[in-house]
């Protein structure tokens, strides 16, 4: 059955690449993120046709097919080709940085090689691509200041609403592959909608988040609250507290450094977050109780993700005092420590900077901190001296790029493709900005 389903991919990418052949450089930047969200489709869609549950689980464990990687890599080679024969202005600076940090990465993983341990290569070498494709989209001089376009904004608000949904009917229905029993004998179930875990849900709807609360800061259109509130709505039932605390601390950073705009006004998308949060855990938890149904499932199920929420920041709070050993010690959940520590510690962690500490070492540490530091001055240097709403989100941008690298690895497709895509248009901003001073920046 996943055969079939990927040839529905193989299909989209064909023809996303003959689109992006034909396309302006805008087009195409937008074309590798509609595939990039509709990718997973295929993983989907056994959960809406009814396939066992035991199916679905061992679909995701496995993951994508054949057809499904030969698709993806189609779409990401396109993409460089077409997007460097179009670009009409190499940039030397990004070019050089591109270059140094691509010889440190390869110096640091040669230095810390473990002989025939592939997963240590194809981590490297997805790094080493995702810079590439950074460089590559950053040559797109996209202008913070123009409009964008009517039929994108309703592209992906209709993604957005389609996500929703079936996030929502994924929870609902208990036709989550992604469950979790926590210490109180609770069944947790998060939601991975269209795309092929809850994280990477989460992850997508928080970038989908920040930009249409930078389109509401500049515009105040009612259209833009709509897609920030269907966004939020995604990150709750995804359930990532990573991606949900991140985008949290990013809006309100946006909305200490934001002058031009009233108080209230730029106030609004961290608001209207808690509100959704809240809202939907107050009224899934008023929906069960009115329905007499406390079996864990329809509502009850959504309330539970409200419950992961909410109690999180006092487990945290917990937890960093047990583990700086600051007096007695407090009990909490056995779950929250396996989150924290799996993610961070152990083989299997998820950190995409301590992996590729364990790949490439201080060597390749150095070359990512370098590009960080370089692109932080960038930003920094362009918010003092325009100190607009563009500059203040491209730094809030790269701020929410480096902080899901801590909790996302930088595998090529499509996390890498999703932190490149964000943070481009941040670089090509800083560029025509001449904030480098070198003239062909």
């Amino acid at each position: 059955m996943m055969g079939e389903w990927e040839l529905i991919n193989v299909a989209a990418a064909g023809a996303v690449v003959v689109r992006m052949l034909r396309a302006d450089l805008i087009r195409i930047y937008f074309l590798l993120f509609a595939y990039c969200s509709l990718h997973f489709t295929f993983a989907a869609m056994p959960m809406l046709t009814g396939e066992s549950i035991e199916n679905i689980v061992n679909l995701h464990i496995k993951g994508g097919g054949v057809l499904s990687k030969a698709a993806a890599s189609s779409v990401i080679v396109a993409f460089l080709v077409v997007i460097y024969t179009k670009s009409s202005v190499f940039s030397k600076g990004v070019g050089l940085a591109l270059a140094v940090s691509l010889l440190l990465l390869m110096v640091g993983y040669l230095l810390n090689l473990r002989v025939g341990d592939w997963m240590q290569l194809k981590n490297v070498a997805a790094t080493g691509l995702v810079a590439v494709m950074l460089a590559s989209m950053a040559l797109v001089q996209l202008e913070f200041k123009q409009p964008v376009k009517e039929r994108y904004i309703a592209f992906l608000i209709a993604l957005l609403v389609t996500m929703l949904v079936v996030a929502f009917f994924e929870i609902y229905t208990l036709r989550t592959w992604a469950t979790f029993v926590d210490s109180k004998g609770v069944m947790v179930r998060r939601s991975s909608a269209l795309l092929f875990n809850p994280n990477l849900y989460g992850l997508w709807s928080a970038i989908v988040a920040t930009f249409f609360s930078f389109l509401y800061l500049r515009q105040s259109g009612p259209w833009a609250l709509f897609a920030m509130v269907l966004a939020f709505a995604g990150i709750f039932f995804s359930g990532s507290r990573s991606a949900a605390f991140l985008l949290f601390f990013v809006l309100v950073g946006v909305a200490l450094f934001t002058e031009k705009k009233s108080g209230w006004i730029k106030w609004m998308p961290a608001a209207l977050m808690l509100a959704v949060f809240f809202g939907i855990a107050l009224g899934s938890n008023l929906l069960s109780f009115f329905s007499g149904n406390h079996s864990r499932e329809g509502w009850d199920a959504i309330a539970v993700v409200g419950e992961r929420f909410a109690i999180y920041p006092i487990q945290l709070a917990a937890y960093l005092w047990n583990h700086l050993d600051w007096g007695r010690k407090i009990n909490i959940p056995t779950e929250i420590a396996v989150s924290i520590e799996g993610r961070f510690i152990g083989e299997l962690k998820d950190s995409g900077w301590l992996v590729l500490h364990d790949d490439a070492g201080w060597m390749g540490v150095i070359a990512a901190v370098c590009v960080g530091f370089m692109l932080g001055w960038l930003g920094v240097r362009t918010y003092l001296l325009q100190r607009d709403l563009p500059s203040i989100y491209a730094l809030a941008v790269l701020v929410l790029v480096v902080g899901l690298g801590f909790v996302s690895r930088f595998q090529v497709f499509p996390t890498g493709v999703l932190m490149a895509i964000t943070l481009a248009p941040c670089v090509a901003y800083w560029r025509s900005q001449h904030s480098m001073g070198l003239g062909n920046a």
